[in-house]
């Protein structure tokens, strides 16, 4: 690949007018509990899933657009996978700690001599807890993985189930470990940096009130007017509900990257040949296990030249009778 995914979502972002808007509008959404995070993972999901088709557009013009109808069921897909495999994770996290816990009290039992713990004991305590730490981080980063790919796979199908068949993501993180690896730790980066900035910027803050709060006191032991503390209370929290918006927006911003490489990253299975959701995908079943072809190349072209045209796959899907697996819905079919 001539560009990386996270390089081309950059510049699909960047290229995108109004870009800078949408991410503060976006983030402003998040704050209504639940059906903001539906509404604009529902919207950026949907910007994935045209890249992962292969079609290349701008960020859509409106948030509540809902261009193919599914801007709603598609956050609320994506909110029941994360929060589904949250829990796992908080399982999974429970039990290790548990093991973790009677691993060292049986290390410390075993390694008593004289009423005092040997050094032996010690490292082996230390080594033990650095394992389970390392299964833990790596644990984390599997689920978020999966969480990834899965919302990927529901939105393309349109359906809750897709973004749950853990052996068909296994495939495709097994088919390119690597580029999705690119993704995380292109992710790690932009946050580790963020967080720097931003912990920087809360102690310049904090700082700042710190004073402001002491010469208040002092003021108010000479002047006796208490109303000037209710000014300053007002202040922080002001300043509070800034830094919490400003943390929002660069997580709206971190997650509209993500989506978009991740998109990226699934165009490469040839969504477009894709059949039901539940049948091998095109790479599963080519001869000799070739790597399959993209229908476009590598980088995608230039938006202007794809002005006027149209998906090359016709194809219209034949309706699903029950108990038939779904097909993946063609995003230029299902918007005219």
């Amino acid at each position: 690949m001539q560009t990386s995914c996270f390089s081309a979502a950059w510049r699909d972002v960047r290229e995108s007018h109004g870009w800078f808007r949408k991410v503060l509008l976006l983030a402003l959404l998040m704050f209504i509990p639940v059906f903001g995070w539906i509404v604009a993972m529902g919207y950026l999901l949907g910007w994935a899933r045209d890249i992962a088709w292969g079609v290349r557009a701008p960020l859509p013009a409106s948030i509540f657009g809902n261009e193919d109808g599914n801007l709603y069921s598609r956050g609320f897909f994506a909110w029941v996978i994360q929060l589904v495999f949250m829990l796992l994770l908080w399982v999974a996290f429970t039990v290790l700690s548990g093991i973790s816990g009677v691993g060292a009290a049986g290390l410390a039992t075993l390694g008593h001599v004289d009423g005092a713990l040997s050094l032996t004991a010690v490292l082996a305590s230390f080594a033990f807890a650095m394992i389970v730490l390392v299964m833990g981080v790596v644990l984390v980063g599997l689920v978020a993985l999966f969480i990834w790919i899965g919302w990927l796979r529901m939105a393309i199908y349109g359906r809750l189930s897709a973004g749950f068949q853990l052996g068909r993501i296994w495939a495709m993180l097994r088919r390119d470990t690597g580029g999705i690896l690119r993704i995380f730790g292109m992710f790690l980066v932009v946050n580790i940096v963020t967080v720097v900035i931003m912990l920087f910027m809360a102690l310049l803050m904090g700082m700042f009130l710190t004073l402001g709060v002491v010469a208040t006191i002092e003021y108010l032991q000479t002047s006796g007017q208490p109303s000037t503390m209710m000014w300053v209370m007002l202040l922080i929290m002001l300043v509070m509900a800034v830094a919490w918006y400003v943390v929002t927006a660069v997580t709206v911003f971190s997650t509209m990257l993500v989506v978009r490489a991740t998109g990226y990253w699934v165009q490469q299975f040839d969504v477009p040949h894709w059949r039901g959701q539940d049948d091998p995908m095109p790479f599963e079943t080519a001869v000799h296990n070739q790597p399959v072809q993209p229908q476009q190349s590598w980088p995608p072209p230039d938006p202007a030249s794809q002005v006027g045209k149209q998906v090359e796959n016709t194809e219209t899907p034949e309706a699903v009778d029950a108990g038939e697996s779904p097909e993946p819905i063609d995003p230029a079919k299902s918007e005219s």
